[in-house]
């Protein structure tokens, strides 16, 4: 799919990537074709994402979207509908049907993406989503498979968003906004919207995460008072605006008490009640196969003369843990040892 030379020109001017005097910055055509089509399906994901909360798009939403020019803008626009990937129907703008499978073909390859590095690499919760950004636009669709096959198909990404098949289908949706949970009740998270940045950088930092079990104390004048491991916070609706949540089981409660093994001192025992799913990828794994599983007995052996790490004993062996890894695992039964 190629953009008209007069529009490329005004994109790459509008990356500020021409200066006078200098006609083929770009050294292949390669990179050109790629320049193009990351705008184009970046322009797509914005429409997309407009339509699915309700938003009507406009030159100057995809403008702020991609940060460019409303001029670039318009002229994508231009583009879109000429190559039948939007249309204009009583002024308003929407996705055709041939542009609105495109645009699932590139969230499914960000979503699964963000799912590889959360559940097959160390890389920082806080990294997947500009990382699947960039890699969103270089895979073919026979690597796109090969990748949904090696993860299992999974259904939803690491946020809890649903995962489109190769053919455009969606899973459905789960869960209410945690602003809108009555008190008393005990519910899990299932996804937690990862834009705005810094609305998501401030819930992660609380070491919140999908998967999470919470107990609502309180629900009143904008915020929402709760109990997430063992410890009560209060969330404004703006934070919790972007968590969705599920209502759990009886059989999946936490228990009324439980610590966390980096307060499991000299001569005490404790049994594991779980590791929290804060923890993924390799360094989970790590765990697993050093015997921090739930059910495991786990004592206190000694600590570093700074206090950090400290080692434990489990199955017979000891490993030694980082304190912040130690807080990440909850264990109940803490006992002194005879």
């Amino acid at each position: 799919m190629k953009f008209p030379v007069e529009l490329l020109t005004t994109v790459f001017a509008a990356f500020g990537l021409i200066v006078p005097g200098v006609k083929n910055l770009f050294r292949s055509k390669k990179q050109k074709d790629f320049l193009e089509r990351e705008l184009l399906e970046n322009a797509l994901k914005h429409l997309y994402d407009c339509d699915s909360k309700g938003l009507t798009p406009s030159s100057e939403s995809l403008a702020g979207a991609l940060q460019i020019r409303q001029k670039v803008a318009r002229e994508l626009l231009e583009h879109l509908e000429v190559t039948n990937l939007i249309k204009y129907e009583d002024e308003r703008l929407s996705l055709t049907q041939e542009g609105r499978g495109y645009a699932l073909k590139v969230i499914r390859i960000h979503r699964l993406w963000e799912s590889y590095l959360a559940d097959k690499t160390g890389v920082s919760e806080n990294d997947w989503h500009q990382i699947a950004e960039e890699r969103e636009h270089q895979l073919t669709d026979e690597e796109v498979d090969d990748l949904a096959v090696k993860l299992g198909n999974p259904l939803y990404d690491p946020h809890g968003d649903p995962i489109p098949d190769k053919e455009g289908n969606i899973p459905p949706a789960k869960g209410i906004l945690l602003r809108d949970v009555e008190p008393g009740a005990t519910v899990k998270i299932f996804h937690i919207e990862d834009e705005p940045a810094e609305v998501y950088e401030q819930i992660t930092a609380e070491k919140i995460y999908p998967g999470l079990t919470l107990r609502i104390i309180d629900n009143k004048n904008g915020k929402i008072y709760f109990v997430a491991n063992g410890e009560e916070r209060v969330f404004t609706r703006l934070l919790s605006g972007n968590i969705s949540v599920v209502p759990i089981p009886a059989s999946e409660m936490e228990p009324e008490i439980y610590t966390t093994l980096d307060k499991v001192g000299e001569g005490f025992e404790c049994e594991i009640h779980k590791v929290s799913k804060i923890i993924r990828g390799q360094q989970r794994r790590r765990l697993m196969d050093l015997g921090f599983v739930p059910g495991s007995r786990v004592s206190f052996e000694m600590s570093s003369a700074s206090g950090d790490p400290v080692a434990f004993r489990v199955k017979g062996a000891v490993a030694a843990l980082r304190l912040e890894q130690a807080r990440q695992i909850f264990v109940t039964n803490v006992k002194k040892m005879s």
